[in-house]
C-alpha cells in the first residue's frame, strides 16, 4: 500500500494514540508517496539508490518471498528464542517495559516471561498491546535469507538475520538505519513506515536531536520529525521486503501484531561514508542505556577494519583479502583521500589506548607503502622507519581533545592497560631495510 489514501485507510485501523502521530505528519503536506521517490531524488539532488528505500516482494530473500505461515513462524520463534537467550543473554532486546521489578534475578525472569508473552500473542494479530517489543538473532530465519543470496562487492561484514516482533500499535519513534544497507522483510502483519533521506539537513537534524535528547532524557526533545525533508510514508505488507540505504531517518507504527526478518551488510564503501558520519553515531551513542558498550564495540570494529584494508593479515588468507588493493582512483585512493576530513570525527570517538592503535595501524600502513612519500599526503620523508609515525600524528591525526572518550573493549587488556590490537599491529609492522623503507608488502 503505497498511496497516501492507502496510507490514511490503514492508519484509521488501529485504535491508538500513535496514528496521532503519522496523521499529524500527513496534513502537514511534507511527505510524499512511494511511487514519489525518483521526483523528490531530483528535487533535492539526490542519488535515489543511495537515499530512499525499496519496496516489494523482490526486495525480500528468495527464501522469504513465500513467508512462512503464522504456525510456523510461531514455533521458529519458540525454537529460536530461548536460544538466542542462552547465548546472548542481556544484549538481546526487550523494549518498552512497565513495572519492571529491581531485583537482578525479577528483572531477568521479567524479561524472559514478558519476551515468551509476545511470542505467544504473535498468532493473534489482534491481541492486545503488551508494550513489549522483542528482537532476538534467528538460526531459522538466517538459514531462509541466506538462500540464493549474493554479497555485494567489497562486503567487510555482514549481521545475522534477527527476528523483530511488534504488538498491535507499537510505535518505534524517530531512529535511524544502520551505516549499512538494511534488508527487512515482514513475515505477518502490517506496517506504516515514514522514512527520510540521509540529506546534511537532516543528519545535522537528528544529530541535534540526540545531544538535546542525552542532555535530560526529555521526549519531547526528539521530536523533530516535523523538520525534517523528503519523507516518504507508505504501508508494508506481509511478504514485502524492504531495502534501507544507510542513516534514514525512520519511524514506524505496526497496525496489527507484526513479524519482521532483518539483516544488514557492510561495504567498504559504507565504511567510507560512516567515517563522515560518526558525530551522528557519537550523539546516538549517549542516547542509549548501554551506549557506552555499544560505543566501544564499535570503536573495536573500526580498527578491526581500518587495520585490514590497510594492512590486511599476511598469516590467515581470508582476512589479508580485506586488504585494498593500490589502484589509481580506487577504494584505497577513496579512503585515504577521506582521512583528513574525518580523522577529528574519529579521534573524539576513542580513549587514549584506541587512539595509539590508530597511530600503529596508519604506522605500518605508511612505512610499508613504496616510494618515501606518505602515501596520504606525498610528502618525502627520508627515514620513514624512523619519521613516518611522527609525520602521521603531526599532519594526519587529530589535536581535538574530546570531553568523553571510550575505548574498544578488545583493545584493553584486563588490566586496562595493554593492549592487543596495538600488539597485534605492532608485531606485522615490517622490518627495516637497507635504506631506512620497508619491504613492499605486496610482493
Amino acid at each position: 500500500m503505497t498511496t497516501l489514501v492507502a496510507v490514511r485507510t490503514a492508519l484509521k485501523a488501529p485504535d491508538s494514540e500513535h496514528a496521532a502521530v503519522f496523521t499529524s505528519l500527513l496534513d502537514s503536506g511534507n511527505l510524499v508517496p512511494y511511487k514519489s521517490k525518483e521526483s523528490i531524488s531530483r528535487k533535492l539532488g539526490l542519488a535515489e539508490a543511495d537515499c530512499y528505500p525499496r519496496l516489494g516482494k523482490k526486495q525480500a530473500p528468495i527464501g522469504l518471498r513465500t513467508p512462512p505461515a503464522l504456525k510456523e513462524l510461531h514455533e521458529i520463534c519458540l525454537r529460536d528464542f530461548p536460544m538466542a537467550r542462552e547465548y546472548f543473554g542481556d544484549r538481546l532486546v526487550y523494549c518498552p517495559q512497565t513495572d519492571t521489578p529491581t531485583d537482578d534475578d525479577a528483572v531477568e525472569m521479567k524479561e524472559e516471561e514478558t519476551g515468551m508473552r509476545t511470542i505467544n500473542d504473535m498468532r493473534n494479530a489482534e491481541a492486545g498491546a503488551n508494550g513489549t517489543i522483542v528482537t532476538f538473532p534467528s538460526e531459522s530465519l538466517e538459514e531462509l535469507c541466506s538462500q540464493g543470496y549474493e554479497p555485494p562487492e567489497n562486503l567487510l561484514r555482514a549481521a545475522m538475520t534477527t527476528c523483530t516482533i511488534l504488538p498491535r500499535n507499537t510505535l518505534l519513534p524517530l531512529h535511524h538505519s544502520n551505516e549499512g544497507t538494511t534488508f527487512t522483510t515482514l513475515l505477518s502483519g502490517s506496517v506504516i513506515w515514514i522514512i527520510w533521506p540521509p540529506t546534511e539537513h537532516n543528519i545535522r537534524s537528528l544529530r541535534t536531536a540526540y545531544e538535546n535528547f542525552a542532555d535530560d532524557f526529555d521526549e519531547t526533545q526528539i521530536d523533530v520529525a516535523g523538520a525534517l525533508e523528503g519523507g516518504m510514508t507508505f504501508a508494508q505488507s506481509a511478504g514485502e521486503g524492504m531495502r534501507i540505504p544507510a542513516f534514514c531517518a525512520m519511524m514506524c507504527l505496526s497496525t496489527t501484531t507484526s513479524v519482521l526478518a532483518t539483516y544488514a551488510h557492510i561495504t567498504v564503501q559504507d565504511f567510507i561514508a560512516t567515517l563522515h558520519k560518526l558525530p551522528l553515531l557519537r550523539a546516538w551513542f549517549r542516547t542509549e542505556l548501554d551506549g557506552t558498550r555499544k560505543q566501544s564495540d564499535f570503536n573495536a570494529s573500526i580498527l578491526r577494519c581500518l587495520d585490514l584494508m590497510l594492512n590486511g593479515d599476511p598469516d590467515d588468507e581470508d582476512r589479508d583479502a580485506f586488504k585494498l588493493e593500490h589502484a589509481k582512483d580506487g577504494l584505497l585512493d577513496q579512503l585515504l583521500g577521506a582521512w583528513d576530513k574525518v580523522k577529528d570525527h574519529v579521534a573524539a570517538m576513542m580513549g587514549p589506548t584506541d587512539c595509539k592503535t590508530m597511530e600503529c595501524i596508519w604506522e605500518a600502513f605508511l612505512i610499508s607503502a613504496k616510494g618515501r612519500e606518505c602515501r596520504i599526503c606525498n610528502k618525502r620523508v627520508a627515514n620513514k622507519q624512523k619519521l613516518m609515525k611522527k609525520h602521521f600524528v603531526e599532519a594526519h591525526w587529530s589535536k581535538v581533545k574530546a570531553s568523553k572518550r571510550v575505548d574498544s573493549m578488545e583493545a584493553m587488556d584486563e588490566e586496562g592497560n595493554g593492549a592487543e590490537l596495538v600488539e597485534t599491529v605492532e608485531e606485522s609492522a615490517p622490518n627495516e631495510v637497507a635504506g631506512g623503507d620497508a619491504m613492499e608488502v605486496d610482493e
